[in-house]
């Protein structure tokens, strides 16, 4: 990730909507992440989020559809809040 610079704009993927305008993710877009094929998209917590979901049911061997316990909720948002952090 790098720090995006007020001239240089952030390329959003086709059908991506815009970021939501509230204090952390105004703070998140001043990341900017480049992808494989080189363009640059905002950083964004939710991607994160969605991954150490992702890899928790996996390990978990949980359904894709079952809801989480609330104490693995908030690990998981801990370790994304810790993600973000760095």
């Amino acid at each position: 990730m790098k720090k995006q610079h007020p001239s240089e704009p952030a390329v959003l993927e086709e059908g991506a909507a815009p970021p939501v305008k509230t204090k952390k993710a105004s703070q998140e877009a001043q990341y900017t992440v480049v992808k494989r094929s080189g363009t640059l998209v905002p950083f964004r917590r939710d991607r994160i989020l969605r991954a150490l979901e992702a890899a928790f049911r996996d390990t978990k061997k949980a359904a894709s559809g079952a809801p989480f316990e609330a104490d693995l909720l908030k690990t998981i948002g801990h370790i994304a809040d810790l993600v973000v952090k760095q």
